[in-house]
């Protein structure tokens, strides 16, 4: 712990992120116990925040069976904040919190004790955050690492854990959340590393002059022979994590029950290793076979006879489905979208009538968007609806949920393949009263003719020039229509352009 670096750790689902976390923390924590100087105190030593509560009992499950003599206190499930609260200064070493309680408990005047003393923590962890900067959750990250815990505690650090970012790179998301200077670790599939006798620890140097964040193993190491080696992935699938307390090395025994590949080249003539300390370039290569097996998958699961309708197939386990590179998106023959004409019922198209903007609360988004579809088909059971929400999961949700509550829906996104995309866009133009949904970055020729009655955005981080993009889908017969909704928290309908375009919308301004 002599550096206090903030650290963000990337690698796929099942590969040992947690004890790469998890075992630095304890290490930590039994150094302190078997101290001769060790006191009591209510500052816990880690604070380890998360979405899922059955993720908070996994992580609770490994600390205590790889270090019984923790204590750990708990912020997730149905049991009173109070009781928990009460529970916790028991002298506690770790709580493990889902991030919706632990941001009610911070909320809460009655627990300033409390929250001033969870505040000086030593180590913050974010679990799957990733998740954490999609749709409304964001607003929790900047709370949590921008307010509550912004330099309470100078020696403080944040490990930030993720299966992988969609819009953002991880120097990206350190600039805006890291407390300091940051360390940023990604594991590959199969790495061929260098030989193991020159695994070395980190090596020491003097601290910069005072300066804005950035990631020390970028722009302050410029020399990657003498440090290419920090953090690796052995060939045998087992993640090395260096312990920053002892300079050791640990080892998680994960095994990925996946074939292995080479790693490509690289961009910087490196054929055998991957580079993490160039400037701007923390890791980017895939295996050799990687696009070919993710081609060959999706082209079998378009042709099977079978495929049931509304069914997304995770095309590759290789690959997350947020991660579906554009490129991979096969574009549809002119001819094949003869039968799809949406822009023949309408009058006229691209013309935006009516603009409503609607404030949420993040944790009734879905119920909220179903009483406004609710609301618009009482209004005309003739209407077709698109709604844009920013992720695949999201939108298969909210088309399940609505299914649930009588209305026509159907959902297409990056991991529908193109038959089920066209026989769910079939069925929107053939129903009436019909609601689809649509991943935002979804792009195929096959919504080149989507048009529909109202167009509604849900929470979605856009530009001026997004939401012009999205008027071209808007569709009236003789009046009837056009109508463009966005629904979304305090800071997304509270940007300057949706004021401006609101006024000019009542001075008859369009």
């Amino acid at each position: 712990m002599d550096r206090k670096y903030d650290v963000f750790i990337e690698s796929e689902r099942g590969t040992g992120k947690k004890l790469g976390y998890i075992l630095p923390i304890i290490n930590y924590i039994s150094m302190i116990q078997e101290s001769d100087g060790c006191e009591s105190t209510d500052v816990p030593v880690a604070v380890i925040l998360m979405k899922d509560m059955d993720v908070c009992k996994e992580v609770e499950l490994k600390i205590s069976k790889l270090y019984p003599n923790v204590k750990i206190g708990h912020l997730f499930g149905y049991s009173k904040d109070i009781n928990m609260i009460n529970e916790i200064y028991k002298d506690c070493d770790i709580i493990i919190a889902s991030i919706v309680r632990f941001i009610k408990v911070i909320e809460d005047d009655n627990f300033s004790s409390f929250k001033n003393a969870i505040s000086k923590t030593n180590f913050i962890v974010v679990e799957e955050s990733e998740e954490l900067v999609e749709l409304f959750w964001d607003n929790y990250l900047k709370l949590l690492c921008c307010d509550f815990f912004n330099r309470k505690a100078p020696e403080q650090i944040r490990i930030f854990s993720s299966c992988g970012l969609v819009d953002l790179t991880p120097e990206m998301f350190m600039k805006k959340y890291a407390q300091d200077d940051y360390v940023i670790m990604k594991f590959q599939n199969n790495v061929d590393c260098p030989p193991k006798e020159s695994t070395k620890p980190f090596p020491a140097f003097d601290a910069p002059d005072i300066h804005k964040k950035e990631n020390v193993f970028g722009k302050n190491f410029q020399d990657f022979v003498n440090y290419s080696d920090i953090i690796v992935s052995r060939p045998q699938h087992n993640i090395i994590v260096n312990n920053f307390t002892n300079n050791q090395h640990f080892t998680s025994n994960r095994s990925y029950n996946r074939h292995s590949f080479p790693v490509i080249y690289d961009g910087y003539g490196t054929n055998n290793f991957v580079d993490f300390l160039r400037p701007r370039h923390i890791v980017d290569t895939f295996s050799n076979n990687y696009c070919n097996l993710y081609y060959q998958e999706q082209k079998r699961v378009q042709q099977s006879p079978i495929t049931p309708l509304e069914e997304p197939r995770i095309i590759s386990q290789f690959h997350s489905d947020q991660n579906y590179p554009d490129y991979l998106i096969e574009e549809v023959e002119d001819n094949e979208l003869d039968s799809l004409s949406f822009m023949d019922s309408f009058t006229s198209t691209g013309i935006l009538r009516k603009l409503g903007v609607l404030k949420i609360n993040i944790f009734d988004s879905f119920n909220k968007l179903l009483e406004i579809l609710k609301s618009i088909f009482e209004m005309d059971n003739t209407f077709k609806v698109i709604t844009f929400i920013k992720r695949p999961e999201g939108c298969k949700y909210a088309s399940y949920y609505c299914r649930c509550h009588g209305l026509n829906s159907r959902a297409i996104t990056r991991v529908h393949d193109t038959d089920n995309a066209k026989k769910n866009l079939q069925f929107f133009e053939a129903t009436d009263g019909a609601v689809l949904f649509v991943e935002d970055k979804y792009k195929n020729s096959l919504i080149r003719n989507l048009r529909a009655h109202v167009v509604i955005t849900l929470n979605l981080p856009d530009t001026e020039d997004d939401f012009e993009e999205k008027i071209r889908y808007l569709g009236d017969v003789n009046g009837n229509g056009g109508l463009f909704i966005i629904m979304g928290t305090r800071d997304t309908v509270n940007k300057e352009w949706i004021k401006r375009r609101m006024n000019n919308m009542k001075r008859g301004v369009f």
